[in-house]
């Protein structure tokens, strides 16, 4: 399978699709597909969407899907950096919702028109051609600047949220929230009150129970402890 990846720093990334059914996969970060032409089936969040020509959807960070593309079918793959975007947003309570197939405002198209000039700038940029990557870059931030303001969902209802909540909803969220905080100092107490909303008075109760001690150190100092 050809995983999307980000390197260094960067906040975006692009890659041709050469698989041609991936099952049961998810992303750290957020993930655009888009079909340049043929048809692709992809499925997320117990819904089935076929994508054509032109089309593309958004999924949200952890969340597993599958998708499969017809003979023929061109396709590529847009990873949007979780950590790098949280510099700039507060994602603790945010999923984007960008689906082609269900709108035709003017926010898709142009999205759509953003993505042709990177599929447009492949090449430029697998060959690391300096001009090209700083247009790109320029891209990047433009596209990144239409999700937030044209296809934000703000989670208010975390009586919904909690009810709705599988055991691996829970870890993705955990994830997510290490992620979101990566360069900070992440107490045990901090991270359940936000993620699993439990408040922090029985967190040296199970410390007392299990003899397991927790530190309050910054992620960044402890790689292997927290990295996914």
């Amino acid at each position: 399978m050809n995983k999307l990846f980000l390197n260094g720093n960067r906040i975006l990334d692009y890659e041709l699709l050469m698989d041609q059914n991936v099952n049961n996969c998810f992303y750290n970060d957020i993930v655009i597909y888009f079909v340049l032409e043929g048809e692709m089936r992809i499925r997320f969040g117990g819904e089935d969407f076929t994508l054509k020509a032109r089309d593309f959807i958004l999924v949200n960070a952890f969340w597993h899907h599958s998708y499969q593309m017809a003979d023929h079918t061109l396709a590529v793959g847009f990873i949007i950096s979780i950590a790098e975007l949280s510099q700039y947003f507060d994602l603790s309570n945010v999923e984007f919702h960008c689906n082609s197939l269900v709108g035709e405002a003017e926010q898709y198209q142009q999205i759509r028109e953003l993505l042709e000039v990177c599929i447009a700038n492949y090449y430029g940029k697998r060959a690391g051609n300096g001009r090209t990557l700083m247009r790109l870059n320029s891209i990047y931030y433009q596209m990144i600047e239409i999700l937030v303001s044209g296809f934000t969902l703000y989670i208010v209802d975390d009586a919904k949220r909690l009810s709705a909540n599988t055991d691996e909803a829970r870890i993705n969220e955990i994830v997510s929230y290490i992620h979101l905080n990566y360069t900070n100092a992440i107490s045990l107490g901090g991270a359940g009150r936000k993620v699993l909303h439990v408040h922090g008075l029985y967190f040296p109760l199970h410390q007392e129970a299990s003899g397991e001690k927790f530190w309050r150190i910054p992620v960044s100092d402890s790689p292997g402890a927290f990295r996914t």
